[in-house]
């Protein structure tokens, strides 16, 4: 594709009122492509690509791969994505060759990328939009139909992950006077939603270091371990050689504190032996096995490497490797799915405001 066409898809999207920050997506998304030898397509659908975009519209885009480097695909893009501020992002999987993201950013745009390896059920509707298509395989995926209406979209599809990205979506199908669509979708909502009040509860816990944890109440301590680095904070995290990539937790003894909990695993499965708690970050359902999660974040006494690994006497003994994530940063495929909750329990409980 030559770059007289990427000015032409830019153009387009300008005069249907697109933000400046979804001109920069798109480019920047469709540079990924280039870089990346597995891709061999993107396509932008949508309303973008139905010429029926407003100011507020999703920027909807598919990317396409050989070689299943779909994920690796999608980590790079969410660095590209989460550079800027954002309301709202999650991700999930689609089946078993491929992941998605979806952004809300503060500039009230929104993002929804889809990376597929190839082969793939996936069919193009057109119109869509050729962003990035070397080898000419996205017209062996067209196909015949409508597209899917806002009408039938299922609601509560990825749970409390994608309920700020359903409002969004209703906000904006007021924005456009849709009243009846809205108060349609948002019953479909409330049907689905589960009995309790909520699956998170967040509750300070008072004099952190000796108050112990009651019946009923945290069961599991996570120990937060944060630092600066240049493009963000970052949080310890370390891969298991049999589950996937974790956080430090663990069971929390009869009689013990959670704070006391939390500084015991970070010694007992990261090796670090001098550390204080300096805050509760609060209680977390995970909805896995009963499991009650109690967050301290700690300040090691001494700075900690990039990288390293720790043999921890865990079912037999494992050897963890330990290195840093950006905390902005979504989880990948290779993350143990319960984690990936407990990363998003994470970057909520820590952002200012």
């Amino acid at each position: 594709m030559t770059s007289d066409s990427m000015n032409a898809i830019l153009r387009g999207l300008a005069e249907q009122g697109a933000p400046p920050s979804h001109l920069r997506r798109i480019e920047a998304l469709r540079q990924l492509c280039e870089r990346s030898p597995g891709c061999v397509g993107l396509a932008l659908v949508g309303s973008y690509a139905q010429q029926r975009g407003d100011r507020i519209s999703d920027l909807d885009l598919v990317a396409l791969f050989t070689g299943g480097d779909a994920d690796s695909y999608l980590v790079q893009a969410n660095e590209i994505l989460c550079s800027e501020e954002w309301l709202s992002a999650y991700s999930g999987r689609v089946g078993v060759r491929g992941s998605f993201c979806k952004y809300v950013f503060l500039d009230f745009s929104s993002c929804e990328l889809y990376a597929l390896d190839l082969p793939t059920s996936l069919k193009l509707r057109r119109p869509y939009v050729r962003v990035w298509d070397p080898i000419g395989l996205l017209v062996t995926l067209e196909t015949e139909g409508l597209p899917p209406r806002h009408e039938d979209f299922e609601a509560y599809q990825h749970g409390d992950d994608g309920l700020l990205w359903e409002l969004f979506d209703c906000i904006k199908w007021l924005k456009r006077g849709r009243t009846e669509l809205t108060k349609s979708y948002l019953r479909k909502l409330v049907a689905k939603l589960p009995p309790e009040e909520s699956n998170e509860v967040v509750s300070p816990l008072s004099e952190l270091e000796s108050q112990p944890c009651l019946p009923m109440a945290p069961n599991k301590a996570c120990a937060v371990v944060l630092r600066d680095s240049d493009a963000g904070p970052e949080l310890l995290v370390f891969a298991h050689p049999g589950a996937g990539i974790q956080l430090v937790k663990g069971s929390i003894e009869p009689g013990e504190a959670c704070a006391e909990a939390a500084l015991r695993e970070l010694w007992e499965e990261a090796g670090v032996a001098a550390a204080t708690v300096t805050r509760d970050l609060g209680v977390w359902d995970s909805g896995f096995e009963g499991q009650v999660w109690s967050f301290s974040l700690c300040a090691p006494a001494a700075e900690l490497p990039d990288a390293w690994e720790h043999h921890a006497a865990d079912d037999g003994g494992h050897v963890f490797r330990f290195f840093w994530h950006p905390l902005a940063t979504l989880p990948t495929s290779q993350w143990h799915p319960v984690f990936r909750g407990a990363l998003g329990f994470i970057q909520r409980a820590v952002r200012p405001g």
